[in-house]
């Protein structure tokens, strides 16, 4: 009878993980594809490159002229005391806005601050039951127990190294995309 090892679990995780990253990339590149396609995208280096000159450097002189014409001609509205009134009664509430605005960055902060805190303290307070647990362990044991313990962050983290690998070997390839 055929027994699983430690070490058939690890290889067989490892190829879960490494066809789901493989899934999740193919996934992702046929979004961008169809994000391309349905607004007419176009890398830039598969630009054209002759004559590119954005359009405000081509100055429509008539139009010009004819805009400072109307704004010389009094086009410009009479200052009414009416609005001068309401900016006067806007302002205590725009300090109040300014106030509330601080205190809740303020807030944000410290909750920001005591949320780090708890982690460190909680991680901290943890190193030694993890290193008795790890001293009766070998290496691929304690890899092990990682994984079963924290499943969902060993997921995270492997398919953040598998697309981190994928687009170091995308980037460094001796084949160029065009």
């Amino acid at each position: 009878m055929y027994q699983i090892t430690s070490t058939d679990f690890l290889v067989r995780n490892l190829l879960m993980l490494a066809a789901l990253g493989a899934l999740i990339w193919l996934v992702a590149a046929l979004l961008r594809y169809w994000h391309q396609r349905a607004y007419n995208l176009t890398r830039a280096e598969g630009a054209r490159s002759d004559d590119i000159r954005p359009d405000f450097l081509r100055v429509d002189k008539d139009m010009r002229e004819a805009a400072i014409r109307a704004g010389e001609g009094g086009a410009t509205q009479p200052k009414s005391t009416s609005n001068a009134a309401e900016l006067q009664r806007s302002m205590p509430q725009a300090r109040n806005l300014d106030l509330v605005t601080r205190i809740s960055r303020v807030v944000a902060l410290l909750s920001a601050i005591a949320s780090f805190i708890a982690a460190a303290l909680g991680a901290l307070g943890r190193v030694p039951d993890m290193s008795r647990t790890a001293a009766g362990y070998s290496s691929v044991e304690s890899l092990m127990t990682n994984v079963r313990l924290y499943p969902i962050g060993f997921a995270i983290a492997a398919v953040i190294i598998c697309t981190q690998f994928i687009h170091l070997v995308l980037k460094f390839s001796i084949f160029k995309r065009t």
